[in-house]
């Protein structure tokens, strides 16, 4: 019993000095009632490999900066100079980078994202980021989803009625699998209901809406790939 009553005293002395680190770290720490062993473990699992990543990032942007001859990066509000800089610190300067959706008459949409600042710039090149690729992934993104709304504006209209951010994982299955208006119509109802992620509400939205396409273009004399269709 004695024995007992001491571990039970080591385990909570630890856990309140793991708490208090957590403090530091600027992590919140709240109870969580758990219905098994296994949802346990899992939990425990991913805080692992979070505090994992998060201290890798701290030790590889300190040992950076003692690199590049830095004692400070102006990470505190106001840009205060922070000489021991934390994940957190480091995540709450990228927070407010962000993409604004901007809707046009119709369905036609357009992206815009923000811009790096001198800053985030040099963390990147700090944590050995390349800035001008990152910047060009994102650019590249922002391309291809313009172009894809553009796109579908013209053949597909009806389906940004049904669904605004086209880039869903349900709509990129459901436009790779059947590509066209045409396609989503003549495929059976079971199909298109059956595309991962796709709401089931939705199933047959999308089918009525991809016949009502294909009737519009077919009175338009137009095909669903924009061709016009010959006559005589």
């Amino acid at each position: 019993m004695q024995r007992a009553i001491g571990e039970l005293t080591d385990l909570r002395e630890r856990l309140q000095g793991s708490r208090t680190r957590f403090r530091e770290r600027g992590e919140v720490v709240a109870a969580v009632y758990l219905q098994s062993v296994t949802r346990i473990v899992g939990l425990l699992t991913v805080y692992f490999f979070a505090l994992m990543v998060q201290s890798l990032l701290e030790r590889e942007l300190r040992r950076a900066m003692e690199s590049a001859g830095l004692e400070s990066l102006p990470l505190y509000p106001e840009g205060r100079a922070c000489v021991r800089p934390t994940a957190r610190q480091v995540l709450d300067v990228f927070a407010p980078l962000s993409v604004h959706t901007l809707l046009e008459t119709g369905s036609s949409s357009r992206h815009f994202h923000s811009d790096l600042t001198p800053l985030h710039r040099q963390l990147l090149k700090l944590l050995r980021t390349p800035t001008s690729r990152l910047e060009f992934q994102v650019k590249q993104s922002t391309r291809l989803v313009n172009r894809l709304h553009n796109l579908m504006s013209r053949v597909f209209p009806e389906l940004a009625t049904l669904q605004n951010n086209l880039q869903a994982r349900w709509v990129l299955r459901l436009l790779e699998k059947y590509p066209t208006a045409e396609c989503i119509a003549k495929a059976r109802l079971t199909s298109v209901t059956g595309i991962p992620h796709l709401p089931t509400a939705k199933g047959p939205q999308v089918h009525q809406a991809a016949a009502q396409a294909l009737s519009a273009i077919g009175k338009s004399g137009l095909y669903s790939t924009g061709r016009t269709r010959r006559t005589t």
